[in-house]
């Protein structure tokens, strides 16, 4: 279902019609819906929601993300430092629709709506649904202090996340929240990988909390930058040696490290530095 007019836009899966369609007020029972709540600013609340639509026996499990309207400060604020503020739900819709048109992994969007023209007042929301039997990777990683991964486990992982975000970024998107919990990996190819049945290049991430995503021709270098500043700032309560950085850089690079250090050695050493800082300042744990 499409309902389209100058203020308003509304899309639900077909699913979802069943449950919202058929209301006098769409857009105002979703953004009533109620759920676990995951993350509550003042601007946003994402929660995690279950319905089980009239034609279908089996329940689905959502996510929706709901956004109230930033306010006028924020968007001065983001015009300030030469940013573009993030007003509503669009932005993610556009950035999961872009990565999966480069065949990369990212939830299924299941509704998207929009209400209201003023920049600084509008509301609106996303609705994906649930991934199933998931684990993303700063979980997964925060295992290995009391039980080691294998070293193919490790290898594995660590190409797959440098491929990823460097698909990611030769399509033109920086995440803007670049960290390991924003990668997920499928339980079953985690299982298949543990037991040798899937092939290393195989193995694919899946990427999420997009809402902050930035699409461009080309990332630029200082996007680029701060992405993967945040991937290295999110590993640093993680056993990993300086070799297994240098893996995940010649992953990225497609590149031999000979190369890369006499090509990029200064970008390298930024990343470093800055995540050290940043990491000092705010510890993870």
């Amino acid at each position: 279902m499409s309902l389209i007019s100058m203020s308003n836009v509304i899309y639900l899966s077909s699913k979802l019609q069943h449950n919202f369609g058929n209301s006098d007020d769409v857009f105002a029972n979703i953004m009533a819906i109620e759920g676990k709540v995951y993350r509550q600013v003042p601007t946003r609340q994402t929660l995690r929601f279950t319905y089980q639509s009239q034609q279908h026996d089996q329940s689905q499990t959502y996510f929706i993300k709901k956004h109230f309207g930033v306010g006028w400060r924020e968007i001065i604020k983001c015009l300030c430092y030469l940013r573009w503020p993030v007003i509503s739900a669009i932005n993610e819709c556009r950035a999961i629709k872009h990565l999966q048109k480069q065949h990369l992994q990212t939830p299924v969007i299941a509704g998207f709506g929009k209400r209201g023209l003023n920049p600084a007042r509008m509301q609106s929301f996303i609705i994906t649904q649930a991934l199933q039997d998931v684990i993303n990777l700063d979980e997964l990683t925060m295992q290995w202090r009391q039980s080691p991964p294998r070293f193919n486990l490790k290898f594995t992982l660590i190409k797959a996340l440098a491929n990823t975000v460097r698909c990611m970024h030769a399509s033109g998107l920086n995440h803007r929240d670049c960290y390991l919990m924003h990668f997920y990996i499928k339980q079953q190819e985690l299982n298949n990988l543990n037991n040798g049945l899937l092939n290393n290049n195989d193995l694919q991430l899946i990427i999420l909390d997009l809402h902050r995503a930035q699409i461009r021709s080309r990332v630029p270098r200082r996007w680029r930058l701060k992405d993967l500043i945040g991937l290295y700032f999110s590993s640093k309560e993680i056993t990993l040696t300086t070799r297994d950085y240098y893996r995940f850089i010649k992953a990225y690079r497609q590149m031999s490290l000979r190369q890369i250090l006499i090509m990029e050695k200064h970008f390298w050493q930024q990343i470093r530095r800055k995540g050290e800082v940043l990491y000092n300042r705010t510890p993870i744990r």
